[in-house]
């Protein structure tokens, strides 16, 4: 689907040593809606940096950073403004909800996105700078992500031995340290549970996960917080498990890496246990899943 003003060229940054996962949705909402995209690695040589900014004259650069990311990230900007005046910077993902006020005083911060990608991509090209944008709740059938060209165009992480990907994006749980309370009460939890909780197709994974088949991937790591949340009696979960770990195994068989709490393991069923034992080869435990509210 073309929006009015396709054809727009947007960079986003990786940075760091994790799967920028987030931005991968980006991407894919922007060549969705047949814009233009360039991946770059953050973590390279400022010169070199600069050079491509400058060749590919971005009208914007993107960036999810994580806490420990931020200041890189403005220090990029900064640098990519000196050599392109006139490109606007957009930041995004959750880490963003710790400094809704930086984009009052900090002249190198033009966007902040708070939430899905999804309306935003209008909303950021018809807004004028220093614009606080709120994304708009979507169905997870409708959010793939573009790995092929993030893959291709920062190739330490085409080549990482562990790929990630998520079934659902949100949380069930409520911890103290974590900013889920944020999301959840913004949208309600009607909203939240609705559109955040909900599972992606299984077909929608496999068709991520078959390019993980191209690069040297020895491992995938299921990032959902608990991937047996919904396995309990009477919910839906259980069906779900059990039919991706079936074309998992037929059509990727990647060893898997997964994350339970206390919880949901003392109150899955015995299937979704079975079919998760068949899909993953570990299983982590969150210390403060020990918890009450972490």
């Amino acid at each position: 689907m073309e929006s009015k003003h396709s054809g727009m060229k947007w960079c986003l940054v990786h940075i760091g040593n994790d799967i920028t996962y987030g931005l991968a949705f980006v991407a894919g909402e922007l060549l969705r809606m047949k814009h233009k995209i360039m991946w770059i690695d953050g973590d390279e040589d400022i010169a070199k940096l600069n050079k491509k900014i400058k060749d590919y004259a971005p009208h914007y650069v993107c960036f999810g950073p994580l806490s420990t990311e931020f200041n890189r990230s403005l220090k990029l900007v900064k640098e990519f403004k000196k050599v392109l005046p006139s490109i606007k910077s957009v930041f995004g993902g959750k880490h963003v909800l710790a400094i809704p006020d930086e984009i009052k005083k900090n002249n190198d911060i033009d966007y902040l996105v708070w939430g899905p990608v999804y309306e935003a991509i209008d909303k950021i090209i018809e807004s004028p700078s220093k614009t606080f944008i709120k994304g708009a709740p979507t169905y997870p059938c409708d959010m793939q992500p573009a790995l092929k060209e993030y893959f291709e165009q920062v190739p330490r992480m085409g080549s990482r031995e562990r790929k990630y990907i998520m079934s659902h994006f949100g949380c069930v749980y409520n911890c103290s340290f974590c900013c889920t309370s944020v999301t959840r009460k913004s949208y309600g939890a009607k909203a939240y549970k609705e559109y955040w909780l909900a599972r992606r197709p299984v077909e929608n994974m496999i068709e991520e996960a078959k390019l993980f088949l191209k690069y040297p991937t020895k491992e995938v790591s299921f990032e959902d917080d608990d991937v047996l949340y919904g396995t309990h009696e009477g919910a839906d979960g259980t069906e779900w498990l059990q039919n991706f770990t079936k074309a998992w195994k037929k059509e990727i068989n990647i060893p898997m890496y997964a994350n339970v709490t206390p919880q949901t393991v003392v109150n899955a069923t015995d299937e979704a246990l079975a079919a998760l034992a068949e899909l993953a080869d570990t299983l982590t435990m969150g210390v403060q899943t020990t918890g009450g509210d972490s």
